[in-house]
């Protein structure tokens, strides 16, 4: 039988980041593990919900083993949030635009 508060983790925890395999290598421009892109989309939308990085970060933390494999999440999750900032100013920008009274 499992603890309560291991059996608590998997229950709250999402899919990508219950078991995580920080051996498992993927060939990719980053060289980062197989974890990385999972675990980075997911933080980075759990960044627009809850609108701390830190606090997710330190979740985190505490599911991945390697200090590589968390700073190539880390510096995955930024790119994907600045990717989601730079299409939420592209949608401002073209209301903005079309309340003008200008076509695209």
């Amino acid at each position: 039988m499992q603890p309560l508060y291991r059996l608590e983790k998997e229950k709250f925890s999402p899919p990508e980041l219950r078991h995580p395999q920080p051996e498992t290598r993927m060939d990719n421009v980053l060289g980062g593990y197989c974890v990385v892109e999972p675990i980075a989309s997911y933080l980075a939308n759990l960044k627009n919900i809850m609108g701390n990085l830190m606090l997710i970060l330190i979740m985190t933390i505490k599911v991945v083993k390697s200090f590589k494999v968390l700073i190539a999440i880390l510096k995955e999750t930024t790119k994907k949030i600045n990717e989601q900032n730079m299409q939420k100013f592209k949608v401002y920008l073209m209301r903005q635009w079309m309340r003008s009274g200008r076509n695209p």
